[in-house]
């Protein structure tokens, strides 16, 4: 799935906010983010793996959960696109 449009009629990009303007960042839950994105459970988060299933179904539901809308009309924050393993060394 794929789009090329700029989003729906009328939406226009966000209004860029000033740095200083900027709502603080809870530390403690990005670390919890990371160290969830980086167990073991998530068995590295190669492409076409199970662990890059999980990793994108996790990031899926974070977005749904804190409100985030899909800049496309026919997505659901996901976009499928094509990855090559990479070969071993």
């Amino acid at each position: 799935m794929s789009c090329s449009l700029p989003g729906p009629p009328g939406m226009s990009a966000p209004p860029r906010i000033p740095i200083g303007q900027l709502p603080s960042l809870d530390t403690d839950m990005l670390m919890e983010h990371t160290k969830k994105l980086s167990s073991d459970e998530f068995e590295g988060r190669a492409p076409g793996t199970k662990g890059e299933e999980l990793t994108v179904t996790y990031l899926a539901d974070q977005f749904k959960k804190y409100g985030l809308k899909p800049r496309c009309p026919m997505s659901d924050h996901l976009v499928s696109t094509t990855h090559k393993a990479p070969s071993p060394r």
